[in-house]
């Protein structure tokens, strides 16, 4: 299923493989019993092995059930390893359940290694305690289902997979969904600038609010931003939206037409609002479309 099994110290519950000890003993040949006589006249070819060829046609998942799809402790740990963005099979989307995932996050684990000191900043309103790492199965721009990644408060987590999973039954397609440490750009204003340019979809980052001053709803994980490069935030100034990226004039005509739009009563947005969400699309100045937050 190319998801990776061997689990490093990441914060959640390990599964030891079997040692060779622990391997059930086979009959020796002189246990074995004789052959029938309509067993001896079985062919070559009925006999002979698979090839490992053959074998990884014949079961292309590492086994986890009689079914060869991975359940419970081992589905877990996969799913937490595998690397983001990375396309999902046929298999594993057909087992897509398993992949919409919440895990504690640990200052001995992967994902604190990629945000400490950059998104993750020790400070007395929010701590690791009060954070979740997710894995997000989404359709991505090509309608390719990838699996993505996401930090959120521990209070919006089973909200979020929750909207997330109505979003992916639906086929919404979200262009990337990873952790903006992955354009960490010095702070937490321009790596979220970095982040609308790469038009990519996320949520927790210890920073100010845009523009001005206190923590944003982001610093606590409470808010996540979707699609930001087709839904600008602007301020208002005089009349006139300001603090623009050159690309947002293109999608400030709400009733274009564009695809990958937000807009009042859409999917994206009545999921949200289903979960008790706001939408910065609604607000008067700033206007952020790309915006849902559960304060």
């Amino acid at each position: 299923m190319g998801l990776i099994i061997a689990l490093a110290s990441c914060g959640i519950k390990e599964t030891s493989l079997p040692s060779e000890e622990t391997k059930p003993e086979t009959k020796s040949e002189e246990e074995e019993e004789p052959a029938s006589e309509a067993e001896e006249q079985k062919t070559e070819e009925e006999e002979e092995p698979a090839s490992e060829e053959e074998s990884e046609q014949l079961n292309p998942d590492e086994a986890g059930d009689d079914s060869g799809v991975l359940t419970g402790d081992e589905l877990y740990m996969a799913v937490y390893m595998k690397a983001t963005e990375e396309p999902l099979t046929e298999n594993e989307i057909a087992n897509i359940d398993g992949f919409f995932q919440s895990y504690t996050i640990s200052y001995d684990d992967p994902v604190y290694s990629r945000i400490a000191g950059k998104s993750y900043q020790e400070n007395p309103y929010i701590g690791l305690d009060s954070l979740r790492y997710l894995r997000i199965p989404h359709y991505d721009f090509n309608h390719e289902v990838r699996l993505g990644e996401m930090i959120v408060n521990v209070g919006i987590a089973d909200s979020a997979l929750a909207i997330f999973r109505t979003l992916f039954d639906n086929e919404y397609e979200i262009n990337s969904i990873r952790l903006i440490d992955d354009f960490w750009a010095g702070d937490g204003l321009s790596s979220d600038d970095a982040s609308i340019a790469a038009n990519n979809t996320s949520a927790f980052c210890y920073r100010e609010i845009a523009g001005g001053t206190g923590l944003s709803n982001h610093a606590y994980g409470r808010a996540i931003d979707v699609n930001p490069y087709q839904n600008p935030y602007y301020r208002v100034v005089n009349g006139e939206p300001t603090d623009l990226f050159e690309w947002d004039w293109d999608y400030l005509d709400r009733e274009s037409g564009m695809p990958h739009m937000i807009l009042r009563g859409d999917i994206c947005q009545a999921t949200f609002a289903a979960y008790g969400f706001t939408w910065g699309g609604d607000w008067a100045d700033p206007v952020d479309y790309q915006h849902f937050e559960l304060p």
